[in-house]
């Protein structure tokens, strides 16, 4: 039986404080609330983004829906760290207005590492009162453990880093870091979202429904997998977090309400203004297309207009005479390879930020023409010391309104555009 109790004061967190656009009564975000907008941020990249969906499945024995519930989940749980009354305690005034009580317990390791600990804290009654619904039969506690904990240590390493396992040159003590009443509320929550989000996401493992897998193939694949969701994971946080389209709210509505209502209708105009789903490509490689200002094509463009290429990782080699054209040619021919729906970009890789700044430079007014009119893709100058030049500068958050994309659906836009508007930190 659910201990509606206990549900009632999981929304005794908050999750974001500080300015936003917000009234002066709505100056912090309840923390399950923030787990709900970096989920549905998750749910719609994956949902936006059919290659990165795709990248799971290759892997993974589940269908799109499956991974896309899976996705959630973890994102859903990547704070449960700030459960901790440690974390609560870092707006004093805030923990006394929600919990009832203060608090003298130090914020000494950070929520991302925090949360891993809780998770370990919680995994036994996790599967004694089976909050996942986990089939008990195919795997055992120690195994099912083993298949989880990968993902959970990408999702709550958020940050860049995997929880530490010191702190201040000391092993860590789980048990010191949570109240009973952390635990309480944190289970509530994993208890409340695994029932929203899930959706029997696992039941592809079960011994009922002829299971055919071996556990050590299983094992792999989440370890390897675990490394595609700390990306997502960290875009969605950083996506999530935008206090433009997610708005602060502090009084309590039904998870469900809030994730059909707030959470996913805000994370689909997030995305779409962010920059990072990826732009439709171009269907036309013709050189005099992608290039007008080549009259004659060389040989060698000639040939990779028209070489074989297929829909699978493929490894070309590009040799010519200086001047001959090959920077044109491998674009030509990558063009070609993101037309088999393989990749959404590319990434040049050259030896000395000098040369970087230069082919910087010569793509500027070239890399739309590998997209649709209309689209917006980011142009990005990756080196250490790309904040000197000027010309990527101006380009950082460049972002056209409405009116200017339909003024521009019927021409080559013009010019270069990163799209990253907010900071990750």
């Amino acid at each position: 039986m659910v201990n509606i109790y206990k549900l009632i004061e999981m929304y005794n967190n908050w999750g974001k404080t500080g300015p936003a656009n917000n009234s002066a009564d709505q100056n912090y975000h309840l923390l399950v609330y923030h787990c709900l907008d970096v989920a549905a941020s998750g749910n719609i990249l994956l949902r936006k983004d059919p290659l990165l969906l795709k990248k799971f499945k290759e892997h993974l024995p589940l269908d799109d829906e499956q991974v896309i519930s899976l996705v959630s989940f973890y994102l859903a749980i990547h704070d449960i760290g700030k459960f901790s009354e440690r974390f609560q305690n870092l707006q004093p005034e805030l923990l006394v207005s929600l919990r009832g009580h203060g608090s003298t317990r130090s914020y000494s390791l950070r929520h991302d590492s925090m949360g891993f600990y809780l998770w370990k804290a919680l995994w036994g009654k996790i599967w004694d009162e089976n909050w996942l619904c986990l089939d008990k039969t195919s795997f055992d506690s120690y195994d099912w453990n083993d298949l989880l904990i990968p993902w959970i240590i990408s999702a709550t390493g958020h940050h860049g880093n995997p929880p530490k396992n010191m702190n201040n040159g000391l092993p860590i003590n789980q048990n010191d870091l949570f109240t009973e009443e952390d635990l309480d509320m944190a289970g509530s929550f994993i208890t409340a979202v695994s029932a929203l989000l899930l959706n029997n996401a696992f039941d592809v493992f079960s011994s009922s429904d002829g299971y055919e897998y071996e556990f050590e193939d299983i094992e792999a694949a989440f370890k390897l997998t675990s490394w595609l969701l700390a990306g997502i994971v960290i875009v969605s946080d950083w996506i999530g977090s935008s206090n433009e389209h997610f708005n602060y709210l502090s009084k309590s509505i039904p998870l469900e309400k809030y994730w059909k209502e707030h959470a996913l209708p805000s994370a689909e105009k997030a995305l779409s203004e962010s920059g990072v789903l990826p732009s439709p490509i171009s269907l036309n490689s013709e050189m005099k297309t992608l290039f007008p200002e080549i009259e004659v094509p060389s040989p060698m463009q000639e040939y990779v207009s028209t070489c074989p290429v297929v829909n699978r990782a493929q490894l070309f080699i590009l040799e010519d005479a200086t001047g001959s054209g090959k920077t044109e040619s491998s674009l030509c021919l990558a063009h070609r390879v993101m037309m088999q729906d393989t990749a959404h970009g590319i990434y040049f890789g050259l030896p000395t930020m000098a040369t970087s700044n230069a082919m910087y430079g010569r793509l500027a007014n070239l890399y739309n023409n590998l997209y649709e009119p209309g689209s917006f893709p980011s142009l990005v100058l990756a080196h250490g010391q790309s904040y000197l030049s000027g010309a990527f500068r101006k380009s950082i958050g460049v972002r056209s309104s409405e009116n200017d994309r339909g003024n521009k659906s019927e021409e080559r836009r013009v010019g270069k555009e990163c799209r990253s508007r907010w900071s990750p930190y």
